[in-house]
């Protein structure tokens, strides 16, 4: 997105985790959003050994408790952004976690990656922060969605 300023944005995916991917990785990066001048300007992150999402703002990190995600399922994700909350949607569950006011500006020089993210500018991506599995349809919207339409999405999904 080439925006002149953030205000708000919703991220949503389904992904399933292998047996056995938790006890390797430090955490599950679901997405992250870059320039080329900061890194983790926003990003999406599930750490297995403390149950937690863990979201970055501007380089600041917010977390909140969530449970466990079992392994060998499907699973919808969804971040909806809207001024000074980050709604997470895992499943049926809603977990709102205060942050403070967002002050994103996007750029051509933003980059968006999916279940990855970067730790420096140039690459620096760590195999044990990615997120291992398979994941399904993506969707980015640049504004932030009511609960109901995030629902509809995850009804949405498309059954294998």
């Amino acid at each position: 997105y080439n925006l002149e300023l953030f205000e708000g944005m919703t991220f949503s995916m389904w992904f399933n985790l292998p047996d056995g991917a938790s006890s390797d990785v430090e955490y599950f990066t679901f997405f992250s959003l870059a320039d080329y001048f900061k890194v983790k300007h926003l990003a999406l992150q599930y750490i297995p050994s403390s149950e937690m999402i863990r979201i970055f703002v501007n380089g600041t990190a917010y977390s909140g408790k969530v449970g466990s995600i079992p392994e060998g399922e499907w699973h919808f994700i969804s971040l909806v952004i809207d001024n000074t909350v980050a709604t997470v949607f895992i499943n049926n569950s809603r977990f709102e976690i205060p942050i403070k006011q967002m002050s994103l500006n996007y750029s051509k020089n933003n980059v968006f990656i999916v279940a990855q993210e970067q730790d420096r500018v140039g690459g620096y991506f760590d195999e044990n922060q990615c997120l291992f599995g398979k994941i399904d349809q993506i969707r980015i919207f640049k504004k932030p969605l009511s609960c109901d339409r995030i629902a509809m999405i995850r009804e949405e999904k498309i059954k294998y």
